[in-house]
C-alpha cells in the first residue's frame, strides 16, 4: 500500500547458553524414574461396635456415679 515495508525481524532475546545435558550413568542401561509412593488412602473410622458403644456407655455413667458418691462423702 504505503511502499515496501522494510523486512522486520525480532531480534532474538540474549539468553544464557543451553546447559548441556548430564551424561549418563554408564552403569545403568536406562535411568529409568524411581516408582512413585502411591498416597496412603485415608482410611474410614471404623465405626463402634452397639456392644462396645453400649458398654462405653456405662463406663462414663458408672465413673460419673463413683464421682458423685465421693463427693457426697465428702459433703
Amino acid at each position: 500500500m504505503f511502499g515496501e515495508p522494510e523486512p522486520w525481524t525480532p531480534t532474538p532475546a540474549p539468553m544464557a547458553p543451553p546447559i548441556p545435558a548430564a551424561p549418563a550413568a554408564p552403569s545403568k542401561p536406562a535411568a529409568k524414574p524411581a516408582p512413585k509412593a502411591s498416597k496412603p488412602k485415608p482410611k474410614a473410622r471404623k465405626k463402634a461396635k452397639p456392644k462396645a458403644k453400649a458398654k462405653a456407655k456405662t463406663k462414663g455413667k458408672a465413673r460419673g456415679k463413683k464421682k458423685k458418691a465421693k463427693a457426697r462423702r465428702r459433703r
